[in-house]
């Protein structure tokens, strides 16, 4: 198998990154640079579609460690050629994205909500700060509130990312929820999950069918809708300060 600069390739199923273990198979890029010396590798710049769909873990390890998410050396026997799905424009879009929500430091409006809602400075996510959070939530969210996915949830990786069958992907969501979905809040149940945090029984507007979904997954589908802020600052809350 010969490579190029420009080609497009996509990891084996198998791949893992040798920092933190995650799997990379099905993720796609471009190659920027080879290296020849004795094996063969590839410097990866991935595609916008794998970096949309990038697991937010998989970001906040590389931000924490000092590693490089974007792109990656992989050898030549861990990539296949694949056709491109997007433009090195959409790269660039993506690439600033990531940028300005992970990278460009905190987010000062949500930053000043969530220590107005848990009245002190020490914004750390713990069982009693949860506790708080979901009292205001109580006493404060409107409804009715339509939200959808904030990204693909955990079920629906490898069908986003090309690597399991498209057809299957399209019945299961028939039954599961999507992040692709609207749903209705119905308001959190009484538990707050160790890991994922205040779930909300929601009801999917396509097919009235009930989820019990983490908030830290979902946003509103109007960013015109009064508790767009709340739902932001919760999710940042999560993803920086667990």
């Amino acid at each position: 198998m010969v490579l190029n600069k420009g080609d497009s390739v996509r990891a084996l199923p198998g791949v893992k990154d040798q920092d933190n273990d995650t799997d990379l198979g099905g993720w796609q890029g471009r190659i920027e640079d080879i290296d020849k010396d004795k094996e063969t590798f590839v410097f990866i710049a991935w595609d916008s579609i794998t970096l949309k769909h990038m697991p937010l873990e998989y970001i906040m390890s590389a931000l924490n460690e000092d590693y490089e998410y974007c792109q990656m050396w992989l050898e030549d026997k861990e990539v296949e050629p694949a056709e491109p799905r997007d433009r090195p424009e959409d790269v660039d879009e993506a690439v600033s994205e990531l940028f300005e929500k992970y990278e460009s430091g905190p987010k000062r409006e949500e930053e000043q909500l969530i220590k107005q809602i848990l009245n002190c400075e020490d914004l750390s996510v713990t069982e009693e700060t949860q506790n708080k959070f979901y009292k205001y939530l109580q006493e404060h969210i409107k409804y009715p509130c339509i939200v959808t996915g904030t990204e693909d949830f955990s079920w629906e990786e490898p069908y986003v990312l090309g690597v399991f069958d498209d057809k299957e992907y399209q019945q299961l969501k028939k039954t599961k929820p999507s992040y692709t979905d609207r749903y209705n809040l119905k308001g959190p149940v009484k538990n707050i999950d160790e890991l994922y945090g205040i779930i909300f029984r929601t009801e999917r507007i396509s097919d009235n069918k009930l989820f019990k979904l983490p908030l830290w997954d979902l946003e509103t589908a109007d960013t015109q809708d009064s508790n767009t802020s709340l739902l932001k600052a919760y999710s940042f809350w999560m993803t920086n300060y667990r």
